[in-house]
């Protein structure tokens, strides 16, 4: 993952996009 380039909020959003 790339997680280090998101902030927590960010990956909400990336997590919600795969859904």
């Amino acid at each position: 993952m790339m997680t280090k380039h998101f902030g927590k909020s960010d990956v909400s959003e990336l997590v919600s996009s795969l859904s």
